[in-house]
C-alpha cells in the first residue's frame, strides 16, 4: 500500500512538473516597478507635488506648536521659583494640555495625509490598471505582475514594463490635460 501510494505521488510530481514546464513556455510574463511608475509618471509627480504640500502645510501648523511648547517650558524653567503654587500648577496644566494636543495633532495629521494620499493615488491606480490591462491585452501578456513583492528574487529587464507603463500613463496625462 505504502509503494502504490509512493508511486502515485511520483507520477503526481512528475506531470505536474512537465505541466509547470510546458506552462511557462507558453505563457508570456511581464513586471513592473509601481513605487518608480508613481514618482516617474506626470500623474504621480503632481500627486506627489500635492502631497508635499499639504505635508508642509501640516509641518508648518505642528512646528508653531512645538515653538509654543518649547517657549513655555522655558517660561516654567526660568520664572516658576517666583511663582506661587497656584500659578506653578497652573502653567504645568497649560504645558501637559499643549503637549497632549501637539500628541493628537500629529496623530491626526498622520491619518489626514494617509487618507489624502490614498484619495488623490487611488485614480492613478485605476488608469494603471486601465494601461496595464489595454497593453496585456494588446501584446499577449498572460501575467504583469509587482517585481518588488516578497518571494520575487530576480527579474530579468527584458521583462521589465515600468518604462512603457511610465511612457503611456504621460501620454494619457496629456491628452487629458489637453482636453482640460
Amino acid at each position: 500500500m505504502k509503494k502504490l501510494y509512493g508511486t502515485l505521488l511520483l507520477i503526481l510530481f512528475f506531470s505536474f512538473l512537465s505541466f509547470g514546464v510546458s506552462f511557462a513556455q507558453e505563457t508570456k510574463i511581464g513586471v513592473i516597478d509601481v513605487k518608480e511608475i508613481v514618482n516617474e509618471c506626470k500623474y504621480g509627480q503632481q500627486i506627489m507635488q500635492k502631497l508635499q504640500n499639504r505635508y508642509d502645510e501640516l509641518r508648518a501648523k505642528l512646528q508653531k506648536m512645538v515653538k509654543k511648547l518649547q517657549d513655555l517650558k522655558k517660561e516654567i524653567d526660568t520664572k516658576s521659583s517666583l511663582w506661587s503654587k497656584d500659578v506653578k500648577e497652573k502653567k504645568q496644566k497649560e504645558y501637559e494640555d499643549l503637549l497632549k494636543k501637539i500628541k493628537q495633532l500629529q496623530q491626526e495629521s498622520e491619518i489626514q495625509m494617509q487618507e489624502y494620499q490614498q484619495k488623490l493615488l487611488q485614480p492613478l491606480f485605476k488608469k494603471l490598471e486601465k494601461v496595464l490591462k489595454d497593453y496585456a491585452e494588446k501584446n499577449g501578456y498572460d501575467l504583469i505582475i509587482e517585481k518588488k513583492q516578497p518571494g520575487i528574487y530576480y527579474v530579468s529587464n527584458k521583462i521589465d514594463l515600468t518604462s512603457e507603463m511610465i511612457k503611456l500613463l504621460d501620454e494619457m496625462y496629456e491628452k487629458e490635460k489637453g482636453n482640460e
